[in-house]
Formats: C-alpha cells, sequence, structure tokens
C-alpha cells in the first residue's frame, strides 16, 4: 500500500497490507528535499512500467517517480507537469488510463478536469489536450476520479 501523506510531503510504503494490522513503519519512504512533493494527495501506480504519478496540491504540479517499486528516501523525480500552461490549480486526484496513454487529473481551486494524451512522455509545461468544466459550477471542487470506459 502506498500512501500519499498530505501533511508530512512524502509517500509511505508498506508492505504486506492484506494481513497488516496495528501500529507499523513503513517499508519505505519516498520524499524530496527539492519541494516538489508539496501537499501530495493523489497517487496512481503504472505498475506495467514501474512509474508512480504524484498529484501534489500546493506546487500545482503532477510528479513522477521511476522505479517506484523500489524508490526510497530522497528521490528525485523522474518528470514534473508544472507551470502555467497546466492549468493546474490545486490538482488532487489522478487517473492514468494505461490503454490509451492518458493522464486525468482532478483540479480543485480549479474546478476542473485535466486531461493529458501522452502521459507517459509529458514533462515540464504541457498544456493539457482537454479540459473539462461546467459552466454550472456542478463541478465544484473536484476530488476523487474513476473512469469509467463504458461511459
Amino acid at each position: 500500500v502506498a500512501v500519499a501523506d498530505n501533511a508530512i510531503d512524502h509517500i509511505a510504503v508498506y508492505n504486506n497490507a492484506s494481513t497488516a494490522d496495528g501500529s507499523i513503519a513503513p517499508a519505505r519512504i519516498i520524499s524530496s528535499a527539492t519541494g516538489t512533493l508539496n501537499a501530495p494527495t493523489g497517487i496512481w501506480l503504472d505498475s506495467a512500467s514501474d512509474q508512480l504519478y504524484v498529484a501534489c496540491e500546493l506546487s500545482d504540479n503532477v510528479v513522477v517517480y521511476a522505479n517506484a517499486s523500489t524508490a526510497n528516501g530522497d528521490t528525485t523525480p523522474a518528470r514534473i507537469l508544472s507551470g502555467a500552461s497546466t492549468g493546474f490549480n490545486s490538482p488532487v486526484g489522478l487517473w492514468l488510463d494505461t490503454s490509451t496513454d492518458r493522464l486525468y487529473v482532478s483540479d480543485w481551486s480549479g474546478d476542473a478536469i485535466r486531461v493529458f494524451n501522452g502521459a507517459s512522455t509529458k514533462n515540464g509545461d504541457v498544456s493539457p489536450s482537454r479540459t473539462i468544466t461546467n459552466v454550472n459550477s456542478t463541478l465544484n471542487g473536484p476530488i476523487g476520479i474513476w473512469l469509467e470506459k463504458s461511459l
């Protein structure tokens, strides 16, 4: 189990989640001294490529770590989606569709879902391929996100 620990800016990884119980220490902690992990909220593991995607609410970015299954300690991200072109304003939730290589990011303060095609190669100040918003304010502070392919 990997847990985005928003209050102390790291990802805690616990082994044996199916049987773990009680007060246990994490097996690994992924952190960043560079400030790129600032209030991590949403996480998504692409197990096929061993990449961990992390939405960071206060730094308005999505951080991607390579070698997620072994990352430990102060870890330099492989890629960071960040900057004005991303449109991020408190990204908090993630959904990665590996079959289409699309990353969906729920943007809490931006009242939007930002979609990035070619997610596995996106880096830097990149614009989303499209943005879902709602003029009737029914999309107000989106946090969690789930993609139902049949819809």
